[in-house]
């Protein structure tokens, strides 16, 4: 029995550790820049409002990952280009995304920029 349920520790919080910590493969690291974006494409900022505030992405549709489950049905298109603050918010948010049916085109790092 304790064996059973040491397996079933260790898989959950492989699980957990996977969602948040391992790269999202097949998305690429894109500046925000006109020329990457189309018509089609949403650029949408989930950075926390106090960041986003001070340093602002123009033309961009701001959702804070708290809140990205709650008002996902808000987002105008299904192209998403995605301005996060970090790599951990970054991979979850890309997760969460795919999982009800967007199509995650780009990110950036506010700050870092693509290397």
């Amino acid at each position: 029995m304790f064996v059973y349920f040491m397996a079933i520790l260790f898989i959950s919080i492989s699980f957990l550790l996977y969602k948040r910590y391992i790269p999202v493969f097949g998305v690429p690291c894109r500046e925000v820049t006109e020329g990457h974006l189309t018509n089609n494409d949403i650029l949408l900022d989930i950075r926390d409002y106090t960041i986003a505030s001070k340093n602002p992405v123009n033309g961009s549709f701001s959702i804070p990952a708290p809140y990205l489950n709650r008002y996902m049905s808000e987002i105008p298109g299904k192209h998403v280009h995605l301005v996060a603050s970090d790599r951990l918010e970054k991979n979850w948010a890309i997760r969460v995304l795919r999982k009800n049916g967007y199509h995650v085109v780009g990110y950036s790092l506010a700050g870092c920029g693509c290397q």
